[in-house]
């Protein structure tokens, strides 16, 4: 027998957290209020570095990878209504993959 759906509530208390999770991760903070805050997967870290969103400190001299830091563009989404940057994170997600499909009929 298969578990009981999850309620409205149980939903969205899960979608905040894992959106959360990404604001979280584009401005390097690891809590929140005092709680350890999930780090995306690693796949979500892709995108956001793929869509511009975050990029390999330019700066970092140390040798070793560089650390992933906000882009001015990341800014810009993060200050966007919570409506607006799903939007946008699910339309960019479709455009790859739709670049994605192309690439495979090539």
């Amino acid at each position: 027998k298969y578990p009981p759906p999850p309620t409205l509530m149980e939903l969205e208390r899960y979608t905040q957290r894992r959106w959360d999770s990404v604001l979280h991760y584009l401005v390097g903070s690891t809590s929140e209020g005092g709680e350890d805050v999930e780090d995306p997967p690693e796949a979500v870290v892709h995108f956001l570095e793929k869509t511009g969103l975050i990029q390999e400190d330019p700066e970092w001299r140390r040798g070793g990878k560089a650390p992933l830091v906000i882009t001015s563009r990341g800014y810009e989404f993060m200050l966007l209504d919570v409506h607006v940057q799903v939007w946008q994170f699910v339309l960019q997600y479709l455009k790859s993959l739709l670049v994605s499909f192309k690439n495979k009929k090539k």
